[in-house]
């Protein structure tokens, strides 16, 4: 397994990609070390095809024409008909989702993309843009710093109710995984996010180590110059003898995930696609301390709730941690490391316009992850999801899940510890 130490580093309201380039280009001139390329990818948003609509890759091409030889339409979107996929600009090599697929991959002055970075948003109205300082050389050992960026092991996105027919994607640049400097900016819901993460590979240490050596080299102070550091964990990537055993680890572990999934929501007797009764009930066997039914829901009064209060009130007896800060304005998360030191994540969402609480259990070591939804009530009309009128029952919904969780713990996450082993002590996932 290769080990790369990912640190994101405080951002604010003022800040803007253009700034964050030229604190990462001043960073690296005072820690004495340079980058051996430049990466970037500029991504417009879907197109409505009518009318004229704004694209923010043909603003820059029209602004900066030595820009052109590296835009293409983006091969990477299906659009309705009527819309069109924007237009893309990026140097990135073959091998990436975001590389450029006709073979231009030369460096640009970072002067030019500074200035396109301080036109984003308002004048180059781009979707997202990453600029990654690649290969940077002096902040680990000179044999670590020559090998090929790597990518983590596949996985899905957590998603609510959790899909377990998803592919395996690439989120660029989260999973270029390379000695380097990244700076990322996309829209959230309403505002452009932005954010300034550094990347360094690692040896791994012996199995029984309880801690990761520091980091060494001028990596210190590289950290240190970029400014306040608000996340810093470990990614995982599996080398080339990873490869087979993993994936016959995961295959084994797909049924076992497919298992308890069926075993919370229950067995429908099923014939061309209509359902009938159920073979096996939702929650079977599960003894929920709540009868949770959607018509006494329905009656309850509506009042304000805390789901915080409600999640902390059953989970931290059970030895997990609340997230702050992590999510949007309605996710809530939280986790534990199991006694194989795996880790154990709670995802829990509310409707943004509806008082309903969705959520999801993800286990994962250092090289896999599987996600179960979980279900609050074996009842017709309770699903991945179930009202929360007022604080007393948000607290009953928040009871059955932990009962849920507990039944997870006892039957899925030994199974899957068995099959791919415990993780290192000194493997610190990032929040």
């Amino acid at each position: 397994m290769r080990v790369f130490r990912r640190i994101g580093f405080r951002t604010s309201k003022e800040d803007n990609e253009a700034g964050l380039l030229e604190r990462a280009r001043d960073a690296l001139l005072q820690a004495g070390v340079s980058a051996s390329s430049i990466l970037f990818h500029l991504r417009d948003p879907v197109l409505p095809n009518r009318g004229t609509p704004v694209s923010g890759a043909e603003r820059i091409v029209k602004r900066f024409p030595q820009l052109a030889e590296f835009a293409f339409t983006d091969p990477t979107v299906k659009a309705a008909p009527q819309y069109r996929p924007g237009q893309v600009l990026s140097n990135v090599p073959p091998g990436w989702p975001a590389s450029n697929p006709n073979g231009r991959h030369e460096q640009v002055e970072l002067s030019t993309l500074v200035e396109v970075a301080r036109g984003i948003p308002r004048a180059y109205p781009v979707y997202s843009s990453a600029f990654v300082f690649d290969r940077i050389e002096g902040v680990a050992a000179p044999d670590v710093a020559r090998r090929r960026p790597a990518r983590p092991a596949p996985r899905t996105a957590l998603a609510m109710p959790a899909r377990h027919d998803l592919p395996p994607m690439d989120i660029w640049p989260l999973d270029y995984l390379s000695t380097s400097i990244t700076v990322h900016g996309d829209w959230g819901s309403s505002q452009r996010q932005i954010a300034l993460f550094a990347t360094v590979e690692v040896e791994s240490p012996a199995d029984r180590a309880a801690s990761l050596p520091p980091l060494s080299y001028a990596a210190p102070r590289l950290i240190k110059e970029l400014g306040e550091v608000v996340t810093d964990g470990l990614v995982g990537a599996p080398s080339e003898e990873d490869g087979a055993s993993l994936a016959e680890a995961r295959q084994r572990a797909r049924q076992v995930v497919g298992e308890a999934a069926r075993r919370i929501d229950g067995r429908p007797f099923e014939f061309l696609g209509l359902r009938g009764v159920w073979l096996s009930r939702p929650l079977k066997g599960i003894d929920l301390p709540h009868d949770l039914r959607p018509e006494v829901i329905r009656r309850a009064p509506d009042e304000p709730i805390s789901p915080k209060k409600a999640l902390v009130a059953a989970f931290k007896p059970r030895g997990y941690e609340y997230l702050t800060g992590r999510g949007g304005p309605k996710d809530y998360r939280l986790r534990k490391r199991a006694t194989s030191h795996n880790l154990i994540s709670l995802a829990f969402g509310q409707g943004q316009w509806l008082k309903v609480l969705m959520a999801t259990l993800r286990y994962e070591g250092p090289l896999w992850h599987h996600d179960v939804t979980l279900r609050f009530s074996p009842h017709q009309g309770v699903h991945h999801f179930i009202d929360t009128p007022n604080q007393e029952v948000l607290e009953q919904v928040v009871a059955n899940a932990a009962v849920v969780v507990d039944f997870l713990e006892q039957t899925m996450v030994p199974a899957l510890d068995g099959i791919y082993g415990p993780a290192p002590a000194w493997f610190e996932y990032g929040t």
